[in-house]
């Protein structure tokens, strides 16, 4: 279930499109999410969440929700949804790289050729479609838009990664729930009178698809997905990933009528196969987690790999496909 609403989750935004402003989808989206994750403020005070925390946890959500919503979203009105999502699924590239670069973890030959051929499929997949343009002009917004796209998917491999020490101090839902809640705090400055017009003149269809985003694929696929991951392994769950990217061009084509050209499918294959190879790592291939210092009162400097409880939440929050999906 997760994984569809994951891949239908561009095909609802691009519908809503066509009825409001993109800051408009974000606003409504994550003040319905957040809402929904609200209760978990109750259970701060058993926590004893330090303000150190927080603080880190704030700037986290604001690449998890602005960082990547507001641009994928922007460039999803220029773009096919079945493109935002193969365009999107780059996400574990970046990953990899931070935690190259950030983490020093070790680097086989995996990472650059996957990444080789997936740069290789972004530029058959945009390249091809900007170029079958039937408008001239269409080309630069088809690629501007793509660039967003993949602006955003950078910005959420960021919260990918400094989340990490978070899920495994609090779990999975607590950490995404309050990282979502503290992200979307900037978006309640959209409330306005003319927000609040669109949204009262909204069919129920455009209604359903905000609920759907907001409660089903930022909610509710979350929790179902931290655990199902929790009752089996990363090498069993991770490849149910590679579904969403075809679930976005599937549904693209079925509920807006999308065209599925050549260039989309040799692109996305190469993408997917792309993101596929990265995730390949030897035995003995991948350093072991590195302490990093903390920032004092229980805080933790994000990308830091808190090994204190191992094997409980930080499963799902390890190295590969399973990073916490909030905000999708």
């Amino acid at each position: 279930m997760a994984v569809l609403a994951w891949g239908l989750s561009n095909v609802a935004a691009r519908f809503l499109l066509v009825y409001l402003p993109p800051l408009d989808v974000v606003t409504l989206r994550y003040s319905i999410a957040a809402c929904l994750f609200a209760p978990i403020l109750v259970r701060l005070r058993r926590l004893r969440c330090p303000w150190s925390d927080l603080g880190w946890m704030a700037l986290i959500g604001l690449f998890g929700v602005g960082g990547f919503n507001l641009p994928v979203t922007l460039g999803t009105q220029w773009l096919p949804a079945g493109t935002v999502g193969l365009l999107v699924a780059t996400e574990p590239i970046s990953i990899a790289l931070i935690a190259v670069i950030v983490l020093r973890e070790r680097v086989s030959w995996a990472l650059p050729a996957g990444i080789a051929l997936a740069a290789a499929g972004v530029t058959s997949l945009v390249g091809g479609q900007a170029l079958g343009a039937p408008v001239p002009g269409d080309a630069g917004v088809f690629v501007r838009g793509a660039g967003l796209v993949l602006l955003g998917a950078a910005s959420w491999a960021v919260y990918a990664v400094a989340v990490r020490p978070f899920t495994a101090k609090y779990g999975p839902v607590t950490s995404t729930g309050l990282t979502t809640m503290l992200g979307t705090l900037p978006l309640l400055a959209g409330w306005n009178t003319a927000l609040l017009d669109r949204a009262a003149h909204l069919g129920g269809a455009a209604w359903g698809s905000l609920v759907f985003l907001g409660g089903v694929c930022t909610v509710l696929s979350t929790v179902f997905w931290n655990y199902g991951t929790a009752k089996t392994s990363a090498a069993r769950a991770g490849p149910w990933l590679y579904l969403v990217p075809l679930t976005s061009v599937l549904g693209g084509h079925l509920a807006l009528g999308e065209q599925i050209s050549a260039s989309t499918m040799a692109g996305g294959a190469m993408i997917v196969a792309g993101v596929a190879i990265t995730q390949f790592q030897p035995h003995g291939g991948r350093s072991g987690p590195r302490r990093m210092p903390s920032t004092g009162q229980g805080g933790a400097v994000p990308g830091a790999i808190d090994t204190s409880r191992r094997g409980q939440d930080n499963e799902s929050a390890g190295p590969g496909p399973l990073f916490p999906r909030a905000g999708r």
